[in-house]
C-alpha cells in the first residue's frame, strides 16, 4: 500500500489566491498542496504528474502568429480524389485547403485561425501554409499495414515514423525558398531554461500531414480487424483476409506521434544541441511530433487535433457515463462546427483566470458567492472588462477541495516494508540511483532485488544498470 495525498478541484464553467506560510508536517502539506492549486501552479502539486496537469501557457499575438504546416501526401497507387483529372490539381488541392483551416483575418468561422483566436481571448493566434501534394516512394501498404512485433500485438501502420520523414524530405526539396524558420517561434519545453517559452527551439512547432487516401479509422468497425487480426493469430493472418477487409487494414490509420529516430541529436540552437531526436530539415530546424490526418478529414477534427499540438488530451469518460463530448472540443469532435473548449481546457492554456473558491480549512468562508457570466462571452472592451472585474464577475470559478489522503494497492512485497514506485503515465523517464564503497573489498559482487511491472512491448521498456567509474561507462 502505498500513501499518497491528492488535491482536487471542480471547475465550474483572475485572481489567484495566497495563502499564510503552512505549517509543518502533513496539514502542512495539504495546505501547500491548496495554495499551489489556488495559485494555478499545477506543476507544483506532486508525483505521479502526468504530463497535461501541468500543461505550458501559450500565447501568439496577432502579429506574430503561430505557424501551422500542413503537407498534402500522396502515393504511387493512391492519389487525392478532389480536383482529380485536373492539371492543375495540386495547386488547387493546396489552395482548397488554405481556405479551410486558416484565415488572415480571424472571421471566418470553423478555420482553425478563427476558433483559436476566439477560444483563447484573442491572446492566440493561428496562421499556416498548405503545401501541394508530393509522392511517396513507396505504396500505400508500405507505411500503412498493420504488424506485429514479436511477443506483441499486432499494431497498426508499419512505418508511419518513416513516411513523414520521407514527406518532410520531399517538401523541403520542393520548396527551398519557404520561410523554414516561420515555423519554429515555440518552445513549449523551455529547453534552455530562461523562462521564456515564445521563441525558436529548433523544431518546427506545428506539422500535419494529410495523406490521399481514406483513413482505417472509418472501416475498421466495417470488416471486425480487431477480430481477424487478434493476439491468437501470427502475421500469415493478413494474408488470409479478404480483398475489402486487407484494403482496410493497409490504410493508415489517423494518429498523432513523434519520429522517434536520432535519439540525443537535434539542431543546434544558441550554440548547443537541442537532442530530443527526429528528423533534419536544415541544420537549425528538426521536425519531431507529426499529426496525420486522410484527405477526408473535416475542419472541425483538424482543430480537435491541433488541441493535442497545443498540448491537451482527449477527455474521455473513460470509466463513467458523465461524458463531456457536447461541450468539450476534446472529447467529441462535432460537424461541421466544432464545440467549444471547456473552462478547464482554457484555464491549462493560460487562455482563462476563474474564480478561486477555497474550502472553509484552509481560509474560505463557510458561504461564498461567484458572480459568472457566460463562458463564450465576446471579449469586452478594457472599460468593461475593468467593470466586471471590479463587481467581481468571472468566467468560471475552480472550487478547491480539501486534499485526502488514498492508499494506493500496487502489490505484496516479498519481503520488508519499503519500496520504490515509478508512477504511471505516458511520456515517463523514472530512474533511481543506489550507491556503494566497494573500496578494499574483495571477491565477487552480487546484485540482486525484487521488481514488479506492467508493461507494454515494444514501447516501455526497463533497465538496470552497474558502473564502476562515477556512470562514465
Amino acid at each position: 500500500m502505498r500513501p499518497a495525498l491528492l488535491a482536487a478541484l471542480a471547475l465550474c464553467t483572475a485572481a489567484p489566491v495566497a495563502l499564510a506560510a503552512p505549517p509543518a508536517g502533513l496539514q502542512g502539506e495539504r495546505a501547500r498542496l491548496v495554495s499551489d492549486l489556488a495559485a494555478l501552479r499545477f506543476d507544483q502539486l506532486g508525483n505521479p504528474v502526468l504530463h497535461w496537469d501541468a500543461i505550458p501557457p501559450v500565447y501568439a499575438p496577432a502579429d506574430h502568429p503561430h505557424q501551422l504546416l500542413v503537407v498534402l501526401a500522396e502515393f504511387p497507387d493512391r492519389k487525392f480524389v478532389r480536383f482529380q483529372g485536373d492539371a492543375t490539381q495540386g495547386g488547387k488541392l493546396a489552395a482548397w485547403y488554405q481556405d479551410q483551416l486558416f484565415d488572415p483575418k480571424y472571421e471566418k468561422k470553423d478555420t482553425l485561425s478563427h476558433f483559436y483566436a476566439v477560444q483563447s481571448l484573442d491572446t492566440y493566434h493561428l496562421q499556416g501554409r498548405v503545401l501541394p501534394p508530393v509522392t511517396l516512394s513507396k505504396p500505400r501498404a508500405a507505411y500503412g499495414a498493420p504488424y506485429r512485433p514479436e511477443g506483441g500485438d499486432w499494431r497498426n501502420d508499419a512505418d508511419t515514423e518513416g513516411m513523414a520523414e520521407e514527406v518532410l524530405k520531399l517538401a523541403a526539396a520542393a520548396h527551398p525558398e519557404l520561410d523554414w524558420a516561420a515555423f519554429d517561434r515555440w518552445d513549449p519545453l523551455d529547453h534552455d531554461g530562461d523562462g521564456v517559452l515564445a521563441e525558436a527551439d529548433g523544431y518546427l512547432d506545428h506539422l500535419v500531414i494529410v495523406f490521399a487516401g481514406g483513413g482505417q479509422s472509418s472501416c475498421q468497425g466495417l470488416y471486425k480487424l480487431d477480430e481477424a487480426l487478434n493476439p491468437n493469430v501470427g502475421p500469415e493472418a493478413l494474408a488470409t483476409l479478404p480483398a475489402e477487409a486487407k484494403e482496410c487494414a493497409e490504410r493508415i490509420w489517423p494518429h498523432r506521434f513523434m519520429i522517434q529516430k536520432r535519439e540525443g541529436q537535434g539542431p543546434m540552437v544558441e550554440g548547443r544541441v537541442h537532442g530530443r531526436g527526429g528528423a533534419p530539415l536544415r541544420p537549425t530546424l528538426w521536425a519531431l511530433d507529426y499529426n496525420m490526418q486522410s484527405e477526408y478529414t473535416e475542419a472541425s477534427t483538424f482543430i480537435h487535433e491541433f488541441g493535442h499540438s497545443l498540448g491537451l488530451p482527449d477527455i474521455y469518460a473513460r470509466q463513467t457515463s458523465n461524458s463531456t463530448g457536447c461541450w468539450e472540443l476534446m472529447s467529441n469532435t462535432a460537424s461541421p462546427s466544432p464545440q467549444n473548449l471547456s473552462a478547464w481546457s482554457r484555464l491549462m492554456l493560460g487562455w482563462l483566470r476563474p474564480r478561486v473558491v477555497l474550502p472553509p480549512e484552509f481560509g474560505g468562508k463557510a458561504v461564498q458567492s461567484a458572480y459568472l457570466r457566460t463562458l463564450d462571452a465576446p471579449l469586452d472592451p478594457p472599460a468593461v472588462a475593468r467593470e466586471h472585474q471590479r463587481a467581481g464577475m468571472y468566467r468560471a470559478a475552480m472550487v478547491v477541495l480539501p486534499p485526502k489522503t488514498i492508499d494506493v494497492n500496487l502489490t505484496a512485497l516479498p519481503k520488508g516494508g519499503q519500496a520504490l514506485y515509478s508512477g504511471q503515465g505516458n511520456g515517463l523517464n523514472r530512474s533511481a540511483e543506489l550507491r556503494l564503497d566497494l573500496a578494499g573489498k574483495a571477491g565477487p559482487v552480487t546484485l540482486s532485488f525484487d521488481a514488479w511491472w506492467e508493461i507494454e512491448a515494444g514501447w516501455d521498456f526497463a533497465y538496470v544498470e552497474a558502473s564502476v567509474d562515477d556512470g562514465a561507462t
